[in-house]
């Protein structure tokens, strides 16, 4: 019998490949985006610079084929309240993206970056950032408080930004941001990107790098000379062996008495690991459709590193491109458990309904047949997989659209979320 992982690894071969015209029938869910929000100081303390920086994954926008050529169009709306929530500024962007390969398209690794840029009073803030699809007209919306008041100071360190060195654009000279924060344990350093505003004179440099024990792993205090009143800065750091996959760097300056700190927590992941994973003990749940029962049972017993190295290990079995840093069969199967929650919740997870559960394991239908008018008063779906010549049938019993699977698949391993 043919196991069902080769299943899910046929089927991802072919998704990559599918036409722009048969993703475009498959209605997409809510669009999402990763912001950050850096302050920063200026050389006169009644004003503050405010970054608006937001990272949108292709796969979060949909795109249509143009020729020899796919473009997606999505609308970014910004704007600033103050503490009585009266509205400062809004600003309203359109913007197209163009990929020439489809699987760009579905990536969640490449991504569009915007920034907007605000000259405020030092003061409380709140930001909302809205993210439309112009195809889809689906929107998603955040709203971040941002606090700016500390920059009324006149000796201040700015916010904290990751920054990935090795690309540059023209609103990234220093280098691209890392949103979230993330590195690998692969990587020997890492950068920061920081401002200061401090008088002409020496000044105290401490860099800390603290445990999520809340102890201090290193500490490192150097002295410094400005030569400008706003001294811009890019801090080449060395990793160190952390307990846990998280850490938290801590920057502070020091001159004459006056000090200032700011902070940024980095979180490290395993070199190949999925962005689409954020909880790990989640992750390890979600698996249970294509894990024997003896590999599921042996990592959910595991317990702290353990649990992870063992999780490491059942998707470096499954690496289709061991050599690459990327595993793209655990980017895909994560990417569609992302969509399923999305498309197919309702009171449970959507990962874990009977629609979610065939999305995952082999992902978006060939064809699909709906009718929601069937003799017995019934709505009934039917899923076309024409590369693996299978077809499934969704009854909705209930009418409130909760689809269960008309006959029970059973899967040559791997079970069902309880």
């Amino acid at each position: 019998m043919k196991l069902l992982f080769e299943y899910a690894l046929c089927l991802f071969s072919a998704v990559i490949f599918l036409t722009a015209e048969q993703d475009k029938r498959r209605p997409l869910g809510v669009p999402y985006f990763q912001v950050v929000t850096p302050g920063y100081p200026t050389e006169s303390l009644d004003t503050t610079k405010l970054d608006v920086i937001i990272k949108i994954p292709y796969d979060a926008i949909q795109f249509l084929k143009k020729g020899s050529t796919f473009e997606a169009e999505y609308e970014l709306s910004v704007s600033l309240q103050d503490a009585d929530d009266y509205q400062i500024e809004e600003r309203i962007r359109q913007y197209t993206v163009t990929c020439n390969r489809y699987r760009e398209t579905i990536s969640s690794l490449e991504f569009d970056l915007k920034k907007q840029t605000f000259y405020l009073q030092p003061d409380e803030y709140k930001c909302t950032i809205e993210l439309t699809d112009m195809d889809t007209h689906k929107s998603r919306r955040q709203t971040i408080t941002v606090n700016l008041t500390r920059f009324k100071e006149e000796v201040v360190l700015s916010d904290l930004l990751l920054i990935h060195t090795d690309v540059s654009e023209d609103d990234f000279p220093m280098g691209l941001p890392v949103i979230p924060s993330r590195i690998t344990d692969s990587d020997s350093v890492f950068f920061i990107y920081y401002k200061v505003r401090i008088p002409f004179d020496e000044y105290s440099f401490i860099s800390k790098i603290i445990s999520v024990e809340d102890e201090i792993v290193s500490e490192e205090t150097v002295v410094k000379k400005t030569t400008a009143t706003i001294e811009e800065e890019l801090l080449e750091h060395s990793q160190f062996d952390v307990p846990g996959n998280k850490f938290k760097l801590q920057l502070e300056i020091e001159q004459e008495g006056k000090t200032s700190q700011a902070e940024l927590v980095i979180e490290v992941k395993w070199r190949g690991l999925t962005t689409h994973v954020s909880d790990l003990d989640e992750a390890i749940e979600q698996i249970r459709y294509i894990a024997t029962r003896d590999e599921l049972a042996t990592i959910l017993r595991a317990r702290g590193e353990k649990r992870e190295e063992l999780f490491k290990q059942f998707w470096e079995k499954r690496d289709p491109s061991p050599n690459t840093p990327q595993n793209e069969l655990m980017d895909e199967y994560f990417n569609r458990v992302r969509y399923a929650n999305e498309k197919f919740g309702s009171f449970r997870d959507g990962w874990k309904t009977a629609m979610g559960r065939i999305f995952i394991l082999f992902g978006p239908p060939d064809d699909i047949e709906i009718n929601h008018f069937a003799r017995d008063g019934r709505s009934y779906q039917r899923w076309h997989y024409y590369v693996i010549n299978r077809s499934f049938v969704f009854v909705d019993y209930n009418g409130f659209g909760d689809y269960e699977l008309l006959e029970p698949y059973s899967s040559p391993y791997g079970s069902v979320p309880r």
